[in-house]
C-alpha cells in the first residue's frame, strides 16, 4: 500500500520529492537517509561522513522556505531503529512535508504517530481472490491475455510469494516488464534461481533509472 501511495502521489504533484528510506536496521536506515543528501546534491563532496551528511537531509526537509513539498517514506520501522528516528531523522518542523511510516507492530506504529494529527491504518493480507485480481492487473492480464494464465496459475503464484502485497506487485511488474507468462514466472518462483534472477532485475531497474 505505501509503495501505491507513493506511486499515487507522484502521478498527481509532480513538483513532489519522494524518498523511500529502509528502516528496517540501523544501519540501512542510515546508509538510505544519507543518500537523501546526496541526491539532493546537498553534499559537494562525496567526502562528507554520514553523520554530516544525515544533519544536511533533515535540514533540507525542515527548511520551509524553500516551499518544496515531500513526501519521506520510513519503511519497516523495528524497534531498533525507532529511537534513531525520533532524534536524528524526524523534521522538526515544516508542513509542507509528509511522513509515513510501515512497521509489523502496532507498538511501533504507536511510537510513530502524534496524537490528533496522525492516521493509522491497519492492513491485513488480502483475500486471495483479491490478491489474484492484483497480480492479474499489475501485469497486464485480461481480455484476450487472460487464456495465457489459467487461474490455478494465478492463485500458486500468489501463495508462493506468501500473498504479500509488495511481492505480488513486485511480481506483476517483473512479468510485465520481461514479458514472462505466469506458468514461467511461477517456475521461476519455485525454483532456486528466483535470488539470482531478482538480483538482476533490481540491477537492470537501477540501471533504467540512471
Amino acid at each position: 500500500m505505501a509503495l501505491r501511495y507513493a506511486r499515487l502521489v507522484a502521478e498527481r504533484s509532480q513538483d513532489m520529492y519522494i524518498f523511500w528510506v529502509s528502516a528496517g536496521s540501523v544501519e540501512k536506515l542510515a546508509r538510505d537517509f544519507s543518500k537523501v543528501a546526496d541526491l539532493l546534491r546537498l553534499s559537494r563532496h562525496h567526502a562528507l561522513d554520514q553523520v554530516t551528511k544525515l544533519t544536511l537531509a533533515r535540514a533540507w526537509l525542515e527548511d520551509s522556505t524553500t516551499k518544496k513539498k515531500w513526501l519521506l517514506i520510513l519503511d519497516n520501522v523495528t524497534r531498533e531503529t525507532i529511537t534513531m528516528i525520533q532524534a536524528d531523522i524526524i523534521p522538526r518542523r515544516n508542513s509542507d512535508g509528509r511522513l509515513l511510516f510501515t512497521t509489523q507492530t502496532a507498538t511501533i506504529a504507536d511510537l510513530c504517530t502524534i496524537p490528533d494529527q496522525s492516521l493509522t491504518i491497519a492492513l491485513q493480507p488480502p483475500g486471495i481472490d483479491d490478491a489474484v485480481a492484483m497480480l492479474a492487473a499489475g501485469a497486464g492480464i485480461g481480455g484476450e491475455s487472460t487464456d495465457k494464465a489459467s487461474n490455478a496459475d494465478l492463485e500458486r503464484l500468489v501463495r508462493s510469494v506468501g500473498n504479500l502485497p509488495l511481492a505480488i506487485d513486485q511480481a506483476a511488474s517483473y512479468s510485465k516488464g520481461y514479458a514472462s507468462s505466469t506458468k514461467e514466472l511461477l517456475d521461476l518462483y519455485e525454483s532456486e534461481e528466483i535470488i539470482e534472477v531478482i538480483g538482476k532485475h533490481e540491477m537492470d531497474s537501477r540501471a533504467n533509472a540512471g
